[in-house]
């Protein structure tokens, strides 16, 4: 029975997460609220938490899912803001040039705690590969590798949608956290 309550809860939640909107799109200008083009930021919504509560959650979050929390942690005042850097290998593979590079991401993420919310900012995103070449999200096709073109043209749909997906399952896995969704395996 309580798998069963287990199960409602996390569908309420991916129902609410769904219909708010909270995704990033990826743009000739890098990723924005998918519900407002203006916005580099989502707010996640966590009904009941306060500030201390959603600091807390998201310091769990980065202890459990960083090799090395306390090297990750970039900037921190408790209760209100939390900057951390993530490095994923091999995130984004797409076909060019009769190739198929692979992508690392790095970039840095940016929280401000409210009660009852949490502003969620990627910033400062490098695509790299193993041998230094990067990945922009626009640029001139005859000089780097980009997105989008300088026009504003998408070049690599595969590419955006992994970006996209790539970024919009962190918001799923960390919005699930904050909301104590997703719990530690308790044994």
């Amino acid at each position: 029975m309580t798998q069963l309550k287990g199960f409602f809860a996390l569908a309420a939640f991916m129902v609410s997460i769904l219909s708010c909107g909270q995704q990033f799109f990826a743009t000739p200008d890098g990723l924005l609220d998918a519900n407002d083009s203006t916005k580099t930021y989502i707010v996640i919504p966590c009904e009941g938490k306060t500030a201390k509560e959603l600091y807390d959650n998201a310091i769990k979050y980065i202890q459990q899912n960083y090799k090395n929390p306390e090297e990750v942690i970039k900037g921190q005042v408790e209760a209100e803001y939390l900057s951390y850097e993530t490095f994923s290998p091999s995130v984004i593979s797409f076909k060019r040039s009769g190739g198929r590079p692979t992508y690392n991401l790095t970039y840095r993420t940016g929280m401000h705690f409210k009660d009852g919310k949490v502003r969620y900012e990627i910033q400062n995103v490098e695509m790299t590969t193993d041998d230094g070449y990067n990945l922009y999200f626009s640029g001139n096709p005859l000089t780097t590798v980009a997105i989008y073109n300088h026009k504003g043209e998408l070049k690599y749909d595969e590419a955006k949608t992994k970006v996209e997906n790539y970024f919009n399952t962190v918001i799923m896995s960390l919005s699930q956290y904050l909301n104590g969704v997703k719990k530690v395996d308790e044994w």
